[in-house]
């Protein structure tokens, strides 16, 4: 079960009914594992896709500096 901790809190509470509590136990920690993981290659993606508009954005502004200092 997945339910908030509050309406407006980013935390959630994970929760389980199994036979076997180690079972219950190994698959909610891989289901953050996961999450984590997915969370750091967003977060990188973001960071690829920042860097390269930042890019695209200099090389025509060092155009104009070179043409202007002529």
């Amino acid at each position: 079960m997945i339910t908030a901790i509050d309406k407006m809190s980013p935390i959630i509470k994970l929760s389980l009914i199994t036979n076997v509590r180690e079972k219950g136990q190994d698959l909610i920690n891989e289901l953050v594992k996961q999450y984590n993981i997915d969370g750091i290659k967003d977060e990188g993606l973001v960071s690829q896709k920042t860097l390269s508009f930042i890019d695209q954005r200099l090389v025509p502004i060092g155009e104009n500096l070179t043409i202007g200092s002529r």
